[in-house]
């Protein structure tokens, strides 16, 4: 996704998040619980439960509002599981109840739900954080707070990647911000993904649109 590059939503921001509260409309934060999460949460169901997939086969990538929703579900799911599904099959029980993903990317978007003092989650999702804004600022500062808190801190990484200045989002750009998070995947894939990927890859592969 180096420039030129170009992203594309069937739906509009407003039907996905909200950047502010505004004449009583819901925050972020209360758009994704409500209404996001569990769209998701429904698909990563039927995957698990009814199809047989591993959680900890499952890796996550978002640049954005998409990068906020992907630590959410982390942290969602990290806390409560799927739930549901049929808890009289042993096997299927075992996979809803789980609570750890393969991992979760986030670029350029920020973890919403804050922590109360002292509080902390320990949520076992391997995840890598890559931000634009400065590192010595406040706002750094308290979403690095936020994320180790939140998360397993052993198992986080952080990265402050070129800014040109506030408010600046953009994609991934070249192999010196790239190659951090291929080294972060390249720590985290369970033995034996690469080599079905690369299969896959071989034979052209298939490309899923999720939609609401």
């Amino acid at each position: 996704m180096d420039n030129p590059s170009f992203s594309w939503h069937p739906i509009s921001a407003d039907d996905f998040l909200l950047e502010t509260a505004d004449d009583g409309l819901p925050t972020s934060l209360e758009r994704l619980i409500t209404h996001t999460l569990p769209l998701l949460l429904k698909l990563f169901r039927y995957l698990v439960a009814d199809l047989g997939w591993d959680l900890e086969r499952i890796h996550l990538f978002g640049w954005g509002q998409g990068g906020s929703t992907v630590l959410e579900l982390a942290r969602y799911i990290g806390l409560n599981g799927l739930g549901e599904g049929d808890q009289t099959n042993s096997s299927q029980s075992t996979r809803i109840n789980a609570k750890r993903l393969g991992s979760a990317t986030s670029i350029c978007g920020p973890l919403l739900s804050g922590l109360s003092v002292n509080q902390t989650l320990n949520i076992s999702t391997p995840v890598l954080y890559f931000s634009r804004i400065a590192t010595k600022t406040t706002e750094s500062k308290t979403q690095k707070s936020f994320l180790q808190r939140t998360f397993n801190p052993e198992t986080i990484t952080v990265i402050a990647g070129r800014s040109m200045g506030k408010g600046d989002a953009r994609m991934l750009q070249g192999a010196d911000e790239w190659g951090p998070v291929m080294k972060f995947w390249s720590g985290v894939l369970r033995r034996g993904d690469e080599q079905e990927w690369m299969r896959q890859a071989s034979k052209g592969g298939d490309v899923y649109e999720v939609v609401p």
